[in-house]
């Protein structure tokens, strides 16, 4: 956020979401490597570019009983840092949120230094392959992106006639 410089600043607080759709969740077990991950395509959310990070086999050697989604900030590098806070849901058949497995981080500075935030240790891939919301091989998550900007209003004055 940006530092008070005395002019006039309006909080502007946007929310949308993105569904990943895992199709065909047994492939993304089988890399070669312990720690593999899939993106979605980027998407707009506040002004900013953003993506959705699948770990199918955890993000960390530590954790590969898990699959851990995380949010990244895809444009960093390229602007002030923004407040943002991602839910991430598991979908059921009807792709409604269960409640069971949806989780809210704490608002987050994404920045150059700091650009993505989630849960390496979302659900153990036994739960998730012996529910009903793995269906012919495939699931879907859903991301909830809650995006909190400064935005510095400059009042124009017309000139004097």
């Amino acid at each position: 956020m940006a530092a008070n410089s005395g002019d006039p600043a309006t909080v502007v607080s946007v929310r949308a979401f993105q569904v990943l759709k895992i199709d065909g969740y047994s492939r993304t077990l089988n890399t070669p490597c312990a720690v593999s991950c899939f993106r979605s395509c980027p998407f707009r959310v506040g002004g900013r570019i953003w993506l959705i990070s699948y770990y199918p086999k955890g993000c960390r050697r530590t954790n590969t009983d898990f699959f851990s989604p995380f949010l990244v900030l895809v444009d960093a590098d390229a602007g002030e840092a923004v407040a943002a806070q991602p839910t991430f849901s598991l979908l059921d058949k009807d792709q409604k949120p269960v409640s069971s497995y949806s989780r809210t981080t704490t608002m987050t500075i994404f920045s150059a230094l700091n650009s993505s935030i989630g849960y390496e240790k979302f659900m153990r891939r036994e739960a998730l392959e012996q529910s009903e919301h793995l269906i012919d091989d495939c699931f879907s998550m859903r991301v909830d992106v809650h995006v909190v900007r400064e935005v510095t209003s400059i009042v124009v004055v017309p000139p004097y006639i």
